[in-house]
């Protein structure tokens, strides 16, 4: 489409909060949908739909093209704690909530398919939904990690044990199994079953919400002190460390200065991968031995992952900007 998808917040609650949709060359607005309240993570696109759900659990369907609603859902979740977490769609389908407010829709009308009635909301969760294998694997702060069938929206299996109930990032899936972090630990789990295959304690903490990146030869993720975090695929042995600089809001709990945080995900392209951390800063840092090959910084904390498309690199900042750059 050639257009950037952002959603704003709007703390105060003074109409402020839309989501925005920019032309891929220069950056102007083409359109901006107001919402109820803040939008506070991930949104996602699907069968030429934007979706977004506010901290209110108001659910919009926004055409890419027009920017006029399509439809929008009241998602049946508490008012508190806020609704923070992500969503994500796919096939046609789209999974929004949490806890007995999570529901899936049909993408083009809005069709309720199922609602979750197994288990509850959580304290506020950073986490997003994530999606594969008709397995739809959710966090809930405090709770579990549970995995819901996506076709009957059946609960599959709940894991809390050895950390998991703790733990704001969301998980990697890559075949069968999934990729995580929670609790000074590094987590592979079976998909279908919740089953631990691998826990490896970190010396680290790692409670921030990045999502492992998988690589050919490494695992990559942020962490709340000590910057960015390289394991070798095969051993899982620490490969590498990357710091950055201390971070300019302290968003980890229990967390003070020097603080290296990095709460988004790193991607990959080529030899490199970019990564923003709360220090203001965008880096690209060589996969190999974690040396830092370019950095641009943006003066405020960035809390979204970067994004690729082509050769185009798309950062948002706390401050409310939006940065393209090319390769």
């Amino acid at each position: 489409h050639g257009k950037i998808i952002v959603a704003s917040v709007d703390e105060n609650l003074k109409g402020a909060g839309h989501v925005y949709a920019l032309d891929g060359k220069d950056g102007a607005i083409l359109w901006s949908y107001p919402v109820r309240n803040s939008i506070k993570n991930s949104i996602t696109i699907d069968s030429n739909i934007v979706f977004a759900q506010d901290a209110q659990g108001l659910l919009y369907a926004i055409d890419i093209e027009t920017g006029k609603l399509c439809w929008e859902k009241q998602l049946p979740v508490n008012g508190l704690p806020a609704l923070i977490d992500g969503l994500v769609a796919g096939e046609g389908v789209v999974y929004a909530g949490s806890g007995k407010g999570l529901c899936a829709f049909e993408a083009r009308t809005g069709k309720l398919l199922w609602k979750n009635e197994e288990w509850g909301q959580g304290e506020g969760t950073t986490s997003t939904l994530t999606l594969g294998n008709n397995l739809l694997v959710v966090g809930a702060q405090w709770n579990a990690l549970y995995c819901n069938d996506t076709q009957t929206g059946k609960k599959l299996w709940a894991a809390s044990d050895n950390g998991l109930r703790n733990r704001g990032a969301s998980p990697a899936m890559h075949g069968a199994l999934l990729y995580l972090i929670s609790d000074k630990s590094f987590f592979i789990l079976e998909a279908a079953t919740g089953k631990v295959i691998v826990r490896k304690p970190l010396p680290y903490n790692v409670d921030v919400t990045s999502t492992p990146l998988l690589t050919d030869k490494e695992i990559i993720f942020g962490s709340a002190q000590k910057g960015m975090i390289a394991l070798d695929r095969e051993t899982l042995e620490e490969k590498w460390t990357c710091p950055v600089g201390d971070a300019l809001i302290y968003t980890c709990p229990y967390s003070r200065k020097p603080s290296a945080t990095i709460e988004t995900s790193a991607v990959w392209a080529g030899d490199t991968v970019y990564v923003a951390a709360s220090d203001g800063t965008v880096y690209g840092i060589d996969k190999e031995n974690g040396k830092v090959v370019w950095k641009y910084a943006v003066g405020a904390p960035v809390f979204g992952s970067v994004a690729l498309s082509g050769n185009a690199l798309v950062v948002t900042d706390f401050g409310g900007n939006v940065y393209l750059f090319g390769k």
